[in-house]
């Protein structure tokens, strides 16, 4: 199998190390050594001391990204491999497969884990969360079920049965990844063997309403998932340092020719974890989102999901219209706008795939706090194509995805949506102003409504 982007969603964002050059702390350099050697004997090791992770200086953290061989993008990406593409091990137990690769010269297990879906949406399955019942059977492979683990522990080294002894079970798979570079990283698939990865990459905290990875953590409303409370990185020379102020909605439309309505995630939306599936290299929120005027007079409801990674999230991966297929055929010109409102990257500059000049030349959007001639220019230039590129300036940078099969959105037109201004304030900002806001803009709606409820977004 061959190494491949993690599949389309309506917003992926990851972050990687920056290529901007840095003079800040550093961790002294017999200890750096010892931290890259450590790190290779044992997958995990790097998600076991949080603490040293933030004394890296950006030059030490690009070396550690680069000295697994993977590049920065193999780095960061989850691999997710469907039951389907397992054929000979559809129907076995859980609990008796694992997963591991070559280490330091052995076999190790390598941190993993099994998702199942609901037989009707294809939600994450929380037992006793969804309505639907699973899909398949419960705790045993199936078809639809995926296998997660990250790309980088898999080994560089094919196993050697005889230079090398499992010490207990068998292997049924080996894994070839190839990545556009050629290389071919191996992962097996091993039943009975009770050894695990003690390595947790990303972790639910619902008593206190956080997300916490290695790299960043999430708080949010218990009340309104979407108004993200604190988000923050761990490294670079501004860790701790809040990067997103909010993640905002709107929706505006004609209910008659003389009257336009309006609402937004702010006063109009609710959404509410139901339940979390915690995995060590995933955990996938579901979520219900209500829909209100007023502030508390409910309209409709619908469930949706969010999957957080070490490094990076993505939301919604697919939404269950419902009853708002009923609703939303009394709008008339609709618009969506929708953005991440980043915070404290002055000094950084984003583009996108699409923005570039007459001449085919990039466009960079300096973040100043000013809409410039360029950045208006690059705002209307329609979508932004598969991707948004945003370097921070401060070590990291962000890579967003917006991935929308259009064939299931005939009657829509999108545009990507770019403001710098900081005197673009609202009532629901922590911090006035774009820092820069980015996103889309989406008007009208579907030719069939109903078919964005067969819609895999993932």
């Amino acid at each position: 199998m061959k190494l491949r982007f993690i599949s389309a969603s309506l917003l992926s964002i990851f972050l990687s190390i920056s290529s901007f050059a840095f003079a800040d702390k550093k961790l002294p350099d017999d200890q750096f050594k010892t931290f890259l050697q450590e790190s290779k004997i044992e997958p995990g090791n790097l998600a076991k001391d949080q603490e040293l992770i933030r004394k890296l200086s950006i030059p030490q953290l690009r070396q550690m990204v680069e000295s697994f061989n993977v590049g920065h993008y193999g780095f960061l990406h989850p691999m997710r491999i469907e039951g389907k593409e397992l054929p000979d091990l559809l129907g076995r137990k859980f609990s008796e497969l694992s997963l591991m690769a070559v280490w330091d010269g052995k076999l190790k297990a390598i941190p993993f884990q099994f998702d199942e879906f609901d037989s009707k949406s294809h939600y994450i399955y929380i037992p006793d969360i969804n309505k639907s019942p699973v899909a398949g059977t419960y705790l045993q492979l199936d078809p639809k079920d995926l296998l997660i683990f990250m790309y980088r522990d898999a080994g560089e080294k094919a196993y050697n049965p005889q230079s090398m002894k499992l010490s207990e079970g068998k292997i049924l798979k080996e894994l070839k990844i190839k990545d556009s570079n050629g290389n071919t990283r191996y992962a097996y698939i091993v039943e009975n063997n009770s050894e695990r990865s003690s390595a947790d990459y990303i972790r639910a905290d619902l008593e206190h309403n956080k997300i916490i990875s290695s790299y960043y953590h999430v708080e949010y409303d218990p009340e309104n998932f979407l108004n993200f409370k604190d988000v923050r990185p761990y490294v670079g020379t501004a860790a701790d340092q809040r990067v997103i102020d909010n993640v905002y909605f709107e929706l505006s439309a004609n209910l008659s020719p003389l009257f336009r309505v309006g609402m937004n995630s702010a006063r109009n939306v609710r959404i509410k974890v139901l339940g979390v599936k915690d995995g060590p290299v995933r955990a996938t929120a579901l979520v219900k989102i209500v829909i209100v005027l007023r502030g508390k007079v409910p309209i409709f409801s619908m469930n949706s999901e969010i999957s957080f990674y070490e490094q990076g999230m993505v939301m919604p991966n697919r939404t269950e219209v419902g009853k708002g297929a009923i609703f939303v055929k009394l709008f008339q010109d609709p618009e969506i706008l929708m953005y991440a409102d980043m915070n404290g990257l002055e000094g950084g500059r984003v583009s996108a795939q699409t923005f570039l000049d007459e001449k085919g030349d990039r466009i960079y959007g300096k973040i100043d706090g000013v809409m410039d001639e360029e950045e208006t220019k690059a705002a209307g230039a329609g979508l932004p194509g598969d991707w948004t590129w945003i370097e921070s300036g401060l070590g990291w940078d962000i890579f967003m995805s917006f991935q929308l099969p259009m064939e299931h959105l005939e009657g829509m037109s999108l545009s990507v949506y770019y403001n710098d201004d900081k005197n673009d304030t609202n009532d629901f900002e922590t911090f006035p102003g774009a820092g820069p806001k980015i996103g889309m803009v989406l008007n009208g709606l579907p030719t069939d409504i109903r078919a964005l409820e067969t819609l895999d977004m993932e």
